[in-house]
């Protein structure tokens, strides 16, 4: 998933699952597993992006780094 934050662009990975009930579930381990549900994916995609903004506008205001996503990350 790409984002803006304090204007970077950031791609973080978004894990997806299809639970028993047939929603979606969509987290993102790199935001301290910051994470949500929708009844289709689009919606399970909407409502985590709409999550990790808001994460990601609390640790910035509390003058925290902004985490990097570790499964971009590639090592030699």
């Amino acid at each position: 998933m790409r984002m803006n934050v304090g204007g970077q662009d950031r791609s973080y990975t978004v894990v997806v699952s299809r639970e028993e009930d047939g929603r979606y579930s969509a987290c993102i381990p790199a935001l301290n597993d910051v994470a949500s549900f929708g009844d289709t994916l689009p919606e399970a995609l909407r409502m985590v992006e709409e999550a990790a903004t808001l994460y990601l506008e609390t640790i910035r205001d509390m003058g925290q780094p902004i985490p990097p996503d570790p499964e971009g990350i590639e090592f030699a």
